[in-house]
């Protein structure tokens, strides 16, 4: 495992960019339930400069981003060195260290687009197939490891932002996920965190593009995660075809109080400022997974789409400070 400290990384030319239904990823390869408490990579590469496939890795000092803010980031992955074609287990080991499990990427269902294809560069472009619900037979899904430099538990705060797009006619359906933060066992696929085992913060994407936090977390209402909808400024969508950065903060509780937090900006616009979350009761876990998941589902056919519908994702970073 590589020791990271903070990259910093200059910021212009990047723009800023609940539930009642089971999560149903317990249908894959890698169980979600059980892919909760699996090994997760860590992140690795080179100190201070760019490993293979763009993933950028430790280094001290840092550039100011633009307008001057100092950006303290952990990682970043923005696809340019991938090969063109089919993402494979190498190309993603590559890029974001050693992965001890996946859904959809032995499946065939990740590739590297560039061009008109592309945000800017090259693009991870991921299927879901038609019919497909749940991570194994849609979209793709594995864990990376945010090693902490004191050897810790992991982060009290930590920010993530990436940029994405739904193809031209996407069918939403009823929802699916999308990736963000977890910690501890990352529970997902029903599995009600206690306060002592973890938590996961990802998204989902719910009917007609609308855009929704999807937390696990002790006091959720139901077994499965609960939907923080992104309403400030109004209720946030995916435009079908438009790309759309999207960026989460999340904050630990102190354990056993309410003083957690998790806020999200959406194309650099406040979405979501939810306050008063309690994560953990105990200070065995905190902020050390990020979960690219992504995938229909839910659970059942009423979540499938009728055709193969495709998402591309780009420029992923995870910092300690605001990327907004």
């Amino acid at each position: 495992m590589v020791s990271l400290g903070a990259l910093m990384i200059t910021m212009a030319g990047l723009l800023l960019g609940c539930s009642s239904e089971p999560d149903s990823s317990a249908a894959t390869s890698q169980p979600e339930a059980a892919a909760s408490g699996a090994p997760s990579t860590s992140v690795t590469g080179g100190a201070g400069g760019g490993g293979a496939g763009g993933t950028a890795t430790a280094g001290a000092g840092g550039l100011g981003g633009a307008g001057g803010t100092r950006i303290d980031a952990l990682l970043r992955i923005d696809f340019d060195s991938s090969p063109l074609g089919n993402y494979n287990e190498t190309n993603l080991e590559a890029d974001w260290g050693a992965i001890p499990w996946n859904n959809g990427i032995d499946a065939g269902r990740a590739e590297i687009v560039d061009g008109t294809d592309a945000h800017e560069g090259r693009s991870l472009r991921i299927r879901y197939p038609a019919g497909g619900v749940g991570a194994g037979p849609s979209g793709a899904q594995f864990q990376v490891t945010i090693p902490d430099p004191a050897n810790g538990p992991g982060y009290d705060e930590l920010y993530c932002a990436y940029w994405l797009k739904f193809d031209d006619g996407f069918e939403f359906v009823k929802g699916g996920k999308i990736p963000g933060f977890a910690g501890g066992a990352a529970n997902t696929g029903g599995e009600k965190p206690d306060g002592s085992d973890g938590f996961s913060a990802r998204m989902m994407w719910r009917g007609a593009g609308k855009v929704v936090q999807y937390l696990y977390h002790p006091d959720q209402p139901t077994i499965y995660g609960e939907d923080l909808d992104w309403v400030l400024g109004g209720q946030r969508v995916f435009e079908p075809g438009s790309w759309h950065r999207v960026e989460h903060r999340v904050v630990m509780n102190t354990p056993g109080m309410s003083n957690g937090l998790v806020q999200a900006w959406f194309d650099g616009e406040l979405a979501l400022d939810q306050q008063g979350i309690r994560f953990r009761d105990v200070s065995d876990f905190a902020i050390d997974i990020f979960y690219f998941s992504t995938f229909f589902g839910g659970s059942g056919a009423s979540w499938a789409p009728t055709s193969d519908q495709y998402v591309t994702f780009d420029d992923f970073i995870i910092a300690t400070t605001p990327l907004h």
